[in-house]
C-alpha cells in the first residue's frame, strides 16, 4: 500500500528557529492584533457584500427653548455641586434676591478693583488654612517652597 507521509513538524537549527518564533513579537512601539471569526477581515468583507450600505437620514435639530423654571433653577445646582447655597447672606444668613447681572468683563474688573478684590493673578484665591493643608500634604522640598 502506497501511503502519503503528512508532515506535522519541522526540523530547525538554532537561529532558525529563534527567527522564526519572534517573527510573532511585535517591533517595538507596534501593536500585533488578528482577528478571527466574527471580526476577521474576511467575515467583515463577506458580511458587507451582503447586505447594502444603508444611508442615514442627517436631520437638523434645534435646541429646546430654555424655559423661565430653568433659569431658576441654577442655585439649586450650584446648592448641589459646591453644597453651598449661593442665595444665602454670608454675613446675616438671610436670604438674597438677584438685583441683576454683570457680565461684561471690563465693568467686573473695575467692580473688583473698587472692592479691592482684583488681583492680577487669575488663580482662584487660597485661605491660609488652604495653604498649611496644601504643605502638610505634600512632601516635595521645591514645592513646599512655593506656597
Amino acid at each position: 500500500m502506497n501511503s502519503v507521509l503528512k508532515k506535522n513538524f519541522a526540523v530547525f537549527s538554532v537561529l532558525d528557529w529563534i527567527a522564526t518564533l519572534t517573527a510573532h513579537i511585535p517591533n517595538k512601539g507596534e501593536q500585533l492584533v488578528r482577528y478571527y471569526g466574527y471580526y476577521s477581515n474576511v467575515s467583515r468583507g463577506k458580511r458587507k457584500k451582503q447586505k447594502p450600505e444603508e444611508k442615514t437620514d442627517i436631520r437638523k435639530i434645534d435646541a429646546p427653548p430654555v424655559s423661565r423654571e430653568l433659569k431658576k433653577r441654577w442655585s439649586y445646582f450650584i446648592r448641589k455641586v459646591y453644597e453651598t447655597d449661593p442665595l444665602v447672606c454670608p454675613k446675616c444668613q438671610g436670604e438674597m434676591r438677584i438685583i441683576s447681572f454683570v457680565d461684561q468683563p471690563d465693568v467686573i474688573k473695575k467692580i473688583l478693583q473698587h472692592l479691592g478684590l482684583w488681583e492680577e493673578s487669575h488663580a482662584p484665591p487660597q485661605s491660609e488654612a488652604v495653604r498649611k493643608e496644601m504643605k502638610e500634604l505634600t512632601f516635595d522640598p521645591f514645592y513646599s517652597q512655593l506656597i
